[in-house]
């Protein structure tokens, strides 16, 4: 396995720490590492939540379309998720 994919726990419990900081820089930097997160093991749960959480950024981001987007496509592979409004 590659280091990135090694790193997916540790990359989701960053990523979602950088979140509540809120600042623009540490959002991105949220964004990319939940995205490394969820394509190392796209089928965990973790992965979902990757999802919901990118949606959440994105809203934060002022981006409304594409965190829609986001949710949709979550519930779409992880169906117990469920749409936040």
């Amino acid at each position: 396995m590659s280091p990135e994919a090694l790193r997916w726990r540790s990359a989701f419990d960053e990523g979602r720490a950088l979140m509540e900081r809120g600042d623009p820089e540490a959002l991105a930097k949220a964004y990319d590492l939940l995205i490394l997160s969820a394509r190392a093991f796209p089928d965990s749960p973790v992965a979902g939540e990757c999802h919901r959480l990118r949606a959440a950024i994105l809203e934060r981001q002022g981006r409304a379309d594409e965190a829609r987007q986001e949710r949709l496509r979550s519930v779409e592979h992880y169906p117990s998720l469920r749409i936040v409004q």
